[in-house]
């Protein structure tokens, strides 16, 4: 998300290893493809956690 701050802020318009001169195509493609993974690695983190977290009810019996 930080790249995606960079890209639309104009800051580095074609994120860290990016070109300098890309088109308004090419930077909302980058900004769909980042936004993508990132939610994709927090939804991989709440599944996780959700995975080694016990149950409420499984201590009971």
């Amino acid at each position: 998300m930080v790249e995606n701050l960079l890209m639309v802020t104009g800051i580095r318009r074609g994120g860290f290893v990016g070109a300098e001169n890309i088109s308004t195509a090419e930077l909302w493609a980058g900004l769909g493809i980042n936004t993508y993974f990132f939610v994709g690695a927090v939804l991989l983190a709440v599944a996780t956690v959700s995975y080694y977290r016990p149950s409420r009810g499984d201590s009971l019996g």
